[in-house]
């Protein structure tokens, strides 16, 4: 309302003289300013950082309805440790690299990660892959192991070479794409694969070796100490071209010289080009039955037989002609008994030996170098008990 002079002096209004002693909402204007320090009980918050300087316990009543905290009700309070996070571990350990596996206790930290980002396991501790723990790796105090423990193969693949070395970097084993695999000894390579077999540096040493050959070709091995193209050595050849006329084995001294020594596998014949020196040797020896025995060549060179009636015999098998060949055939008379001979027997003054009487043992003695067309004979020995 309009005055008429000065206006009346403001009034101070306390709350007794508010009706139900309190101001509310409804007695303040909305475009009422009324200053903090008015307020009785108000915390002071600064006005810069997140929730720096608060002094006292700030109490909300009704916050908006929305924005970002919307609806929050109650006594809010600043966080003071980890565990008002719900965080078990320490600050300490959530400054550190420390790792641990499940189902491993924290606290014991079994696996490590270090500053050089290594990550170790005690002894006995497996990394392990696969849903069966099909594959392992540890190192048991003893040995260190990769294990394949489930199924299927262990692979190890590699774009150029996969090595077995030692710690020093010697390489023990060596396998390369498209190329050898190859053995070493103190870092020398020893065995090598190559495209049509084995490659070995040094001596081949074995108790046994057993050669298949599976055709293409005569030869099934050959050791030589050149690569001429008349090569020599030792060379061992399949049975097919042997039986064909060549050697199954023989030994050369020097190419397109005659072979030192041969071995047929068709006759079993051994021959050598040169003298053959035995501080001893044996010469087998057969036993003759019946009145028709056959002498085969093939069988040895001393022979037997003791008569059981008139007898004829017959000579098989000689050697080729050039080849000189002689046995011995002592003959005991079982009785008084005739002994008929090969016509191809020559005898000395053109008149086979009386046969041995009764109880009575006579040797005789034959030679061949013609195959066997004409044999010498003569008697070497005669009425022996």
């Amino acid at each position: 309302m309009a005055y008429i002079g000065n206006p009346p002096a403001p009034q101070n209004i306390t709350s007794s003289e508010i009706t139900d002693g309190t101001i509310v909402n409804v007695d303040i204007a909305s475009n009422a300013a009324i200053a903090a320090t008015k307020i009785a009980g108000l915390a002071t918050v600064a006005t810069t950082g997140a929730y720096s300087d608060v002094t006292g316990t700030p109490t909300l009543a009704t916050v908006a309805t929305t924005g970002a905290y919307s609806d929050l009700s109650g006594t809010p309070s600043l966080v003071a440790s980890l565990a008002d996070l719900g965080v078990t571990a320490s600050a300490a350990d959530l400054n550190t690299t420390d790792v641990t596996t499940l189902g491993t206790v924290e606290a014991s930290k079994v696996v490590t990660a270090d500053a050089n980002g290594d990550v170790k396991f005690p002894d006995g501790d497996k990394a392990i892959f696969g849903a069966g723990s099909d594959l392992q790796i540890y190192h048991d105090g003893s040995n260190s192991i990769i294990k394949d423990n489930g199924t299927g193969d262990l692979i190890l693949q590699a774009s150029d070479q996969v090595k077995i070395q030692t710690i020093t970097g010697e390489t023990m084993v060596s396998t390369n794409e498209n190329n050898a695999v190859v053995l070493y000894y103190d870092n020398g390579s020893k065995l090598a694969t190559t495209s049509t077999g084995i490659n070995v540096t040094g001596t081949l040493e074995g108790d046994k070796i057993s050669v298949a050959h599976a055709g293409g070709g005569d030869f099934i091995g050959v050791f030589q100490n050149t690569t001429s193209a008349t090569p020599y050595g030792v060379h061992i050849k399949d049975a097919a071209s042997s039986a064909n006329g060549y050697p199954l084995f023989q030994v050369t001294n020097s190419a397109g010289s005659s072979p030192y020594l041969l071995v047929h596998s068709g006759t079993g014949n051994v021959s050598t080009a040169n003298e053959l020196k035995a501080g001893s040797y044996n010469e087998t020896y057969a036993a003759l039955s019946g009145t028709s025995p056959a002498v085969n060549c093939h069988n040895g060179n001393v022979f037997a037989l003791s008569t059981t009636g008139n007898t004829t015999f017959t000579f098989s098998n000689p050697p080729a002609s050039g080849t000189a060949y002689g046995f011995t055939i002592k003959v005991t008379a079982g009785g008084t008994h005739t002994l008929t001979w090969p016509s191809s027997v020559d005898w000395a003054g053109g008149t086979a030996p009386d046969a041995p009487a009764s109880g009575e043992t006579n040797v005789l003695v034959f030679i061949t170098h013609d195959g066997g067309t004409t044999w010498y004979g003569f008697q070497g020995g005669a009425a022996m008990a």
